[in-house]
């Protein structure tokens, strides 16, 4: 007699949010490591490694660098704006020392030669709806015209992950920034650095949560 499957858990709902535990962080020698190691050797190169720096030393989404305008990056001041999103605040970052000429030399001479290949004549891969230069403010702009850079970042993340097989994606990249600052920054400050609405959310990152969790709910536990 074959019986009926029954699950015990139907029916049961858990309150409240389901908080994912960060783990395999990446240190912060790591962090800089990639940054370091990753060659520029032409314009998609250079571009590529100031989206890295962002990535490494603000902790930014991958929504957010699409979002970024020319506008908002600060030379003088050594900042960026990063403007709000549906899921964050927006809020003004600092800019580290080695970030300012790679942006100025980005913004000033290869983001115009990316924009002269965009629209220079070029067989079959330039979209009909690609927007001249004078109508684009986006600071992170593709090769082939595309207004969104997905497709750039996937690359990026592919050559990450040669580099440093630890290495998974911008979320990994984000999670260990935040991480960081928090071995260096006091809670509230690193609240504002990382939008979090709630400090409950960045103290999930500090080292004794981090570890007091994974003893908790490690699967081997």
């Amino acid at each position: 007699m074959v019986m009926p499957k029954y699950n015990p858990a139907a029916g049961i709902s858990l309150k409240g949010s389901i908080r994912t535990v960060p783990h395999d962080l990446l240190e912060k020698q790591e962090l800089e490591a990639l940054y370091k190691s990753y060659a520029v050797k032409d314009d998609r190169s250079q571009r590529n490694k100031v989206i890295l720096s962002l990535l490494v030393y603000q902790g930014l989404t991958s929504q957010e660098l699409h979002q970024l305008k020319v506008e908002h990056v600060r030379l003088k001041e050594g900042k960026v704006y990063v403007p709000a999103t549906g899921n964050s605040n927006s809020r003004m970052l600092k800019l580290e020392a080695l970030q300012i000429m790679e942006l100025y030399e980005y913004i000033h001479i290869t983001r115009s030669k990316i924009f002269a290949n965009r629209i220079a004549e070029r067989s079959g891969r330039k979209p009909k709806t690609m927007k001249p230069a004078e109508q684009t403010s986006q600071l992170f702009i593709s090769m082939n015209g595309c207004e969104n850079i997905k497709n750039s970042l996937y690359h990026l993340n592919q050559a990450l992950r040669r580099l440093n097989p630890k290495y998974k994606n911008a979320v990994q990249f984000r999670q260990s920034v935040i991480t960081e600052w928090l071995k260096e920054k006091d809670l509230r400050t690193v609240q504002y650095m990382a939008w979090h609405k709630y400090v409950s959310s960045t103290e999930c990152y500090q080292t004794s949560n981090l570890k007091e969790a994974l003893n908790k709910h490690h699967p081997l536990k």
